[in-house]
């Protein structure tokens, strides 16, 4: 399977920008705190997830500016965008 960066950027925009004319250029999370599953272990269906830490989506926003002020970023950031777009989705459902 392969995943076309084009697409996905086209259709993020695409649905980011309907959801900022929906809901303005702001929206408050209500958490902050989630459960992070170890990628090996996220991925893997057939077998119960053991290592399950903590993620936090005020430190996944802070990363984000951080990469907007320097224009340096790294592909694991896009983990920390992931969160954030979850966080959306579930409150956001329309």
């Amino acid at each position: 399977m392969k995943a076309n960066i084009d697409h996905l950027e086209r259709a993020l925009s695409l649905l980011l920008s309907r959801l900022k004319d929906a809901r303005g250029t702001e929206i408050e999370l209500s958490g902050d705190f989630y459960w992070d599953i170890a990628p090996k272990e996220l991925y893997d269906p057939y077998n119960d997830p053991h290592t399950i830490t903590l993620g936090q989506l005020s430190d996944d926003l802070e990363r984000i500016e951080k990469i907007l002020e320097t224009n340096e970023g790294v592909p694991y950031d896009i983990k920390r965008i992931a969160s954030i777009l979850v966080a959306l989705s579930a409150e956001n459902p329309i």
